[in-house]
C-alpha cells in the first residue's frame, strides 16, 4: 500500500456520491480479523476499521488508527454515526484482542456502539497522543500505555489482576461499575467516575503523580 492518504476496512455497504466517493455507509453484520502477519499501515495518515465486530490476534502498526463496531449508518459528509436497531442475536465482543494481537499507534480512538457487546482491549501503545475508548458493553482493560491520556467510558470497566495501566499525562476511566484488581498509573492525575469502585487484591495499585 503505497502513497494512500488513508486505509478503511469495513464489512458495512458503502454508497457512493457523483464523484465516486463514500457518500454513506451502513453496518448490519461482519468481522474484520487481523491475524498472522498482522497490519502495517504506517505509510498512511489513518487507519480505519468500521465493522459489526473486530478481531485482533495479531499486530496493528498504524499512524493514527479508528475502530468504529456495531449496528451502525454512518454519513461520511458530516461524520454523523446513527445506529441501527434491530432484534438480532447481540455478539459476545464488538472488540476482541487476544495474544499476540496489540494495536501501535501515534493515536487510537474505539467507538463501539452495541449494548451488551464486550470491549476486550490489551497490548495497547499510542506513542505521541491519546487512546480513547467508548463502550456500550463492558470493557475490560488489559495492558495499556499512552503516551498522553487515556480516556475510557463504558457501563462497566474491568481491569484484571494481570493488567498494567500507565498514562504518561492524563487518566479518566468513567462508568457505572469500576473493578480494579490490576496497577494502574498516571504521570499527572487520575480522575474515575463511578457509582461502584472496588479496587481488590494484593497487586491492586491505583496511583497519581500529582492528583488522584
Amino acid at each position: 500500500m503505497v502513497n494512500i492518504g488513508g486505509l478503511t476496512l469495513t464489512s458495512g455497504r458503502p454508497t457512493l456520491n457523483q464523484r465516486g466517493a463514500f457518500a454513506h455507509l451502513k453496518v448490519k453484520k461482519g468481522d474484520i480479523t487481523i491475524r498472522n502477519k498482522g497490519l502495517y499501515s504506517g505509510s498512511e495518515q489513518y487507519t480505519e476499521m468500521i465493522s459489526r465486530t473486530v478481531t485482533i490476534n495479531a499486530s496493528i502498526l498504524s499512524k493514527n488508527i479508528s475502530l468504529l463496531l456495531g449496528m451502525n449508518a454512518i454519513d461520511y459528509q458530516t461524520r454523523t454515526v446513527s445506529q441501527i436497531t434491530s432484534t438480532d442475536l447481540k455478539p459476545q465482543f464488538a472488540v476482541n484482542i487476544t495474544e499476540p494481537g496489540g494495536i501501535y499507534a501515534n493515536r487510537i480512538k474505539i467507538i463501539a456502539t452495541e449494548r451488551d457487546s464486550e470491549v476486550k482491549l490489551d497490548n495497547i501503545k499510542t506513542s505521541e497522543s491519546d487512546l480513547f475508548v467508548s463502550a456500550k458493553g463492558k470493557l475490560t482493560l488489559g495492558h495499556i500505555t499512552t503516551n498522553r491520556h487515556l480516556i475510557a467510558k463504558a457501563p462497566a470497566i474491568i481491569i484484571p489482576a494481570t493488567s498494567e495501566i500507565l498514562s504518561q499525562q492524563k487518566l479518566l476511566l468513567e462508568s457505572d461499575s469500576l473493578i480494579n484488581q490490576g496497577k494502574v498509573t498516571a504521570k499527572h492525575y487520575i480522575h474515575l467516575f463511578s457509582n461502584v469502585i472496588s479496587s481488590q487484591g494484593e497487586i491492586a495499585k491505583i496511583a497519581a503523580y500529582n492528583n488522584l
